[in-house]
Parts: C-alpha cells; sequence; structure tokens
C-alpha cells in the first residue's frame, strides 16, 4: 500500500487555492473573504453582557474573581505605569449555529491605554464539563462582525481549571463543542446484498460466498457479472464497526469501486474521508453496515488464480471507527462545515502516517488510534505544525469552493477548531467498550470470499525461454499454448482440439535463440513432464522442428505464408507422430524406388488440420545414374515442364474424390526436390525453395 501522506497530498494537490485567514494572530479578524458571498449562516453569535462595574487594578498588579472566573494581574503590566481595568461578564452557555452546538465560558474583557509588558492569566472553573469535555479554544469577540473568533492562545485543563495566559486583550472567552458520551454499539445487522445471479464471465470457473447459509457472517456477499469480463462483488459489512477489505496478491487492482449510497452525517463525512486517504488500488474500507460494491477483472497472469477478498480489523478501520464515534458524539453537522471535512481529513492524513503498518490487536489498534488523534488534534490547532499548516491550507481551499460569507466562515473555522481540541482531550476510556473482549470476540475472521478462474493468456508464442532450465522451460510451454481460451474445455485432451498443432508450432518459437543440444533435452524431457503426453510429444516434435533445416530452405516470406494458410511444419495434428503418417509415396514406382533409398536426407512435411491434406518436401543428392534414370522418366509425356533456376521442374496434378493432388520434380544436376501434395499448394513453393537455397 502506498504512503498515507503521499495519497493525501496528491488529493489535496487537485484543490484550488485561495486565502482565507484562520487561526489568526490575537486580535486579528478574517479580511480577505468575499464579504458578497452567500451568508450560509443567518444565527448571530451570542454577544458578551457585562452586567457588573469593571475592577480596576493598578500596577501593583492584583487579582479580580467572580463566578468562577480568576484573573491574575502582574506587577508592573503596564508600559507606562498605567492601571488597567478587568471586567467578567454573564455566563453565556450553550449556543446553536447552523454548523455546531458550541458551550461558551465566561467572557472577560481588560481595558488598557497602553500596550501590555507581560501576560495576564485567566483561569475558569469548568468542573461543570466532563473530562471528555475540556478540550477547549480560546475565542475574542469582534464587536465590527458581532463574531467570536478563535485566537492561538493555549488553554490547558488541570484539575477542573481552564487556564490560559493572554497579553492582547479584547473581549475573550474559550468555546467547547458539545460532546455527548459515546455510547455503545448495538447488535445490529444488515441484509444481504442482491445480485442477479446470471452467468458470470467465461474465464470464473467459481466464487466462494463466507455467509452462504449464514446472515450473521461478519460480511456478506454476492457475485453480478459485468461489461468487459468484469466481476461484481457486493459486499456488506454486517457488523457495527468498520473492516478492511484486503485482496491477495495475485489479484490485480480494482477495476472500478463504489462506496455506497450517499449519506451527509458527520459519520458520512468521516467515512468518504477515509476512503480518500486509505484506500488503495486494492485495499478498500467498509464502514459498518453498509454494502459496498467493486469490479474484479480477470487476472493479467495466465493460468489458474484465485483472487481473495478478506475482510477484517485493522489499524485502518481502528482509526476510521474512533474518529467516527467521536465526531458522531459531538453536535456538529455533516459535510455543511468544509472546516470540519479538513479537520477530519488531516487527522486521517496525520494518524494514518502515525499507525501505517503498525501490528497489534483490536484493543492495541484502538490505543494507538486515540494516542495519534490527540497527537494530531494537538499539532491542527498548531499553525507551524506540518499538520496545522495542512489543516490551514486545506480548510481555506474547501471554505473558498463553498462561497461562504466571512460570518459563516468565522463560525465554520471556529467549529473545527473546537472540534480539534474536543479530538485532543479524547481519552482511550471513552472508547473502551470497542475494545472490549466482546467486540473481539465477535470477529469471524479474517472471513474471506473467493472467485476462481483463468487468467488472461498471454499471446501464444510471446514467454522468454531460460534456455538452461528445462523445467521451468516446460512449465512457460504449458502456459503459453495449454492454458488458451481455445483449450479451456476439458472434455477433450489437448491433442484432440484442430488447433492444437498450429498453437504448438506458434508457441515454441522462443525457444528458437537456444541451442540445439539444449532443445533436444527439453524434447527428450517433455512427454514425461505433461499429464497429457500425447500433447506433449507434439510439443517435442515441435521444438525439434526447429533445429531442423527446413527452416533454413524457405525465405521467411514463404514460412509466413505456409502459417497464415493454416500449414504446420513437422508437426501431425492429433497427437500423431511422424512415424505415424508414414513415407513420402510417388505414383511412378521407378521415381519411388529412388525416392525410398533417399529416405535419410532432408524431408520438410506441412500439415493441416486434416490428414487428408498437407505438403511434403523432400531434398536429394543423386548420383549421376540416379539422375539420368530420373530425367529420363520425367521427360515422358505426362508432366508438365518450366524451366527457371538453371534446373527444370516438372510437374502433374489431378483431383480425386478426396479433392486436388499433384506432384513436383525440380532436377538440376544430381540435386533433386520432390514435392507432393494433397489439397491445395501454394503457387512459387518450389521456386522459393530453389531461389532460397542459391
Amino acid at each position: 500500500m502506498r504512503s498515507v501522506i503521499a495519497r493525501a497530498r496528491t488529493v489535496s494537490g487537485a484543490l484550488v487555492f485561495i486565502l482565507l485567514v484562520s487561526g489568526c494572530a490575537p486580535g486579528s479578524v478574517v479580511t480577505a473573504v468575499d464579504q458578497t458571498a452567500k451568508p450560509i449562516s443567518s444565527i448571530a453569535d451570542p454577544a458578551p453582557q457585562f452586567t457588573t462595574n469593571a475592577t480596576a487594578v493598578t500596577s501593583d498588579g492584583g487579582s479580580v474573581e467572580q463566578g468562577g472566573v480568576h484573573v491574575t494581574v502582574p506587577k508592573a503590566v503596564t508600559t507606562d505605569g498605567s492601571d488597567l481595568k478587568v471586567s467578567i461578564g454573564e455566563e453565556i452557555g450553550q449556543a446553536k449555529s447552523e454548523f455546531a452546538t458550541e458551550m461558551f465560558g465566561i467572557p472577560v474583557r481588560v481595558d488598557h491605554t497602553a500596550d501590555l509588558s507581560k501576560t495576564v492569566t485567566i483561569e475558569w472553573d469548568v468542573s461543570m464539563l466532563r473530562e471528555s469535555q475540556q478540550g477547549l479554544s480560546l475565542v475574542r469577540w469582534n464587536e465590527e462582525l458581532g463574531m467570536w473568533v478563535t485566537s492561538n492562545e493555549v488553554i490547558t485543563v488541570e484539575d477542573d481549571t481552564a487556564t490560559v495566559e493572554v497579553q492582547e486583550f479584547s473581549t475573550v472567552s474559550w468555546t467547547q463543542i458539545w460532546a455527548q458520551k459515546i455510547g455503545e454499539m448495538t447488535d445490529k445487522r444488515i441484509d444481504e446484498p442482491t445480485c442477479t445471479g446470471a452467468d458470470l464471465a467465461n474465464w470464473v470457473d467459481n466464487t466462494v460466498d463466507p455467509d452462504e447459509g449464514s446472515p450473521n457472517a461478519a460480511i456478506r456477499v454476492c457475485f453480478d457479472p459485468d461489461r468487459d469480463d468484469i466481476v461484481t462483488v457486493r459486499i456488506g459489512n454486517n457488523r457495527t464497526f468498520a473492516q478492511v477489505l484486503q485482496l491477495n496478491d495475485v489479484a490485480d487492482d480494482f477495476k472500478w469501486r463504489w462506496n455506497g449510497d450517499d449519506k451527509f452525517d458527520i459519520t458520512a463525512t468521516v467515512y468518504n474521508a477515509a476512503h480518500t486517504v486509505l484506500d488503495d488500488g486494492d485495499t478498500m474500507v467498509l464502514p459498518p453496515l453498509s454494502t459496498q460494491a467493486i469490479g474484479i477483472g480477470r487476472p493479467s497472469a495466465n493460468g489458474s488464480t484465485v483472487i481473495v477478498g478478506s475482510a477484517n480489523v485493522g489499524w485502518q478501520s481502528a482509526l476510521t471507527d474512533v474518529i467516527a464515534l467521536s465526531a458522531d458524539a459531538m453536535s456538529i453537522g455533516g459535510t455543511k462545515n468544509p472546516a470540519l471535512d479538513a479537520v477530519i481529513q488531516v487527522l486521517f492524513e496525520c494518524g494514518g502516517s502515525k499507525l501505517l503498518g503498525r501490528p497489534g490487536t483490536v484493543a492495541d489498534w484502538t490505543r494507538g488510534a486515540v494516542d495519534a488523534i490527540g497527537g494530531c488534534a494537538d499539532e491542527i490547532l498548531r499553525p507551524d505544525s506540518e499538520f496545522g499548516q495542512r489543516f490551514e491550507t486545506l480548510s481555506r481551499q474547501l471554505i473558498a469552493k463553498g462561497g461562504f460569507s466571512s460570518t459563516a466562515t468565522i463560525q465554520l473555522n471556529r467549529a473545527a477548531r473546537g472540534v480539534s481540541s474536543a479530538f485532543k482531550a479524547l481519552k482511550v476510556a471513552d472508547l473502551a467498550f470497542y475494545a472490549s473482549d466482546q467486540f473481539a470476540n465477535s470477529l469471524v475472521g479474517p472471513l474471506v470470499w473467493s472467485i476462481s478462474g483463468r487468467g488472461a493468456a498471454s499471446a501464444i508464442g510471446e514467454w522468454s525461454a531460460s534456455c538452461s532450465d528445462t523445467a521451468s522451460d516446460s512449465d512457460r510451454l504449458y502456459r503459453n499454448i495449454a492454458l488458451q481460451d481455445q483449450f479451456a474445455n476439458t472434455s477433450k485432451e489437448l491433442w484432440q482440439y484442430t488447433g492444437w498443432a498450429a498453437a504448438v508450432q506458434n508457441g515454441v518459437a522462443p525457444l528458437q535463440t537456444c541451442t540445439n543440444e539444449y532443445r533436444q533435452e527439453l524434447a527428450d524431457m517433455l512427454p514425461g513432464s505433461w499429464a497429457d503426453a500425447k500433447a506433449a510429444k507434439v510439443v517435442a516434435t515441435a521444438v525439434m522442428a526447429l533445429s531442423d533445416a527446413c527452416t533454413n530452405i524457405y525465405s521467411v516470406g514463404m514460412l509466413d505464408r505456409m502459417k497464415q494458410s493454416g500449414f504446420v511444419l513437422n508437426t501431425p495434428p492429433y497427437g500423431l507422430t511422424l512415424d505415424d503418417v508414414g513415407t513420402m509415396g510417388l505414383s511412378d514406382e521407378t521415381l519411388s524406388e529412388i525416392l525410398g533409398m533417399h529416405s535419410e536426407d532432408l524431408t520438410c512435411n506441412w500439415f493441416t488440420d486434416s490428414l487428408h491434406y498437407g505438403l511434403s518436401t523432400r531434398i536429394s543428392d543423386l548420383t549421376p545414374d540416379e539422375a539420368a534414370i530420373v530425367r529420363g522418366r520425367l521427360e515422358e509425356p505426362g508432366y508438365e515442364r518450366e524451366e527457371f533456376g538453371g534446373g527444370t521442374r516438372y510437374s502433374s496434378s489431378g483431383t480425386s474424390s478426396l479433392g486436388d493432388f499433384g506432384e513436383s520434380f525440380f532436377l538440376r544436376g544430381t540435386t533433386w526436390i520432390v514435392s507432393t501434395w494433397s489439397g491445395s499448394a501454394p503457387s512459387g513453393y518450389t521456386r522459393d525453395i530453389v531461389e532460397n537455397m542459391g
């Protein structure tokens, strides 16, 4: 699987950059947003209310306390020694915008006429918040916009007290995304995916469905045919936790994937981000209680293949579930908030980089995911960190793409930073149920589905011979020739196919680069190395034919013509050997007798799919007396005569119930070229031999 960060950067690189100031310096406001953009949010922020008089603090310093808020002013805090005034306002409490439900703290205002040379410490009592709710962000009231704008000062929480150091003042408070307790999962199940039951592609021999007859199985699967020999696999995650689908090594990448029906809640945002960051060519996150689909193509490696898809829990699914369960517990919207989308995506990018390849149990992965998310959320809140910068860039891009107004943008960004603070405060204890023994024992896995079939065969003759390993070359020959689709019908032996001999002759071509000695060694071992010994003998004959001088007596053009016309050199059909088909005979007894005396001379036999049709040629070196006898017989009536190449060609032909037949004799000195044929013979055949021999 490729690097999580590399994949994430590929995704983000396609987005368009536009400036949006977020995570601003203290006191700053959003200034680079189109004020005429659509005002997505029509709900105003709650304004701070101050009903009591401000308390003056002199240059000697002091403290002010009211309603659970304690403000500490150090000595000589102003640059000119002037006094300052501290105001503590009324509690704001919960406030709901279109993007989130937030909890605001008691506002604090410090008025001063000169710059502050030191920080003022503010402490809030937050004992009313559960530990999981104590991830707080500092916000500043912008009078002009009427908005609470996030600021970069860090609030720490210890012993139910939130503390922050502030040097540049307007009115400040804290905010927190209202988070409910994370609920336990229930024992829900989904219906089985629906498939048509139509026949799958021809390359598929069998499929295995892990939930057949078991509606409680962890995954439910069915198979459908698709175009281009693709098999559609519909997969239902039948559990309330995410799983990871992984193809085995022999499978190619998914041809396509479908992530399920569109949803628009916060968990849908999480799972969409999981697909974007964690999915790979052969890996896919399966969200809980959902159905997805993938396309499986015919394997590129030829031969019998079993494509296996396994579904199990891994670090990817643990990371996804922890983010989804935590986000679902927060009072935030779904895809309406692009800044939140940016937080979720960056959490996956950062968390994935920390967990990539990490071994362990469900409990280990859950603990690791919580730790990683907490650290990543902390980075998101720091603009000077790698993932803080990543969040800033991505959120700007997504918000700008949505065309939000400046008012909505502030609320969007504030909600996103509040979510980051909530994730930062996430504890393993909040998710103890997720990693419990009950959860671990509910896993029946890894469950696997499989597709058994034949990989796509390479073109006949497209393989490389080792020329040193007969066992390897025998196997490569078998895979290249015997595993072709045309020989897939197992009711026949290979040698019984009419196209077997022709396929063999083309298939052995790569062995031309090997030595004659090696080809002889390979031919000797072939019949004993294949289950179909008769078919292997045909291959052995073809291998030895490569060492035959026959290939040297023809031009390349004639060899191609013969093959294109359906002729195969020195390889009889139907598993027969050259000994089985006998020797050449002539109609003239005298000529046949002389020819028989040269049976060891070069003989080249061309066969077709029928034993009734073929062509045989013998080249002999006669004695002068034999040459004189042959010429005398050929000069008699009944033979057509043609002069070329320094010699004379004599021929005769006829037709029988089986078709055309004929004989050809070329005599030049004592060189005698004899050809007989049954069926059609290519024109210029003898002339090509004469010209090629010189």
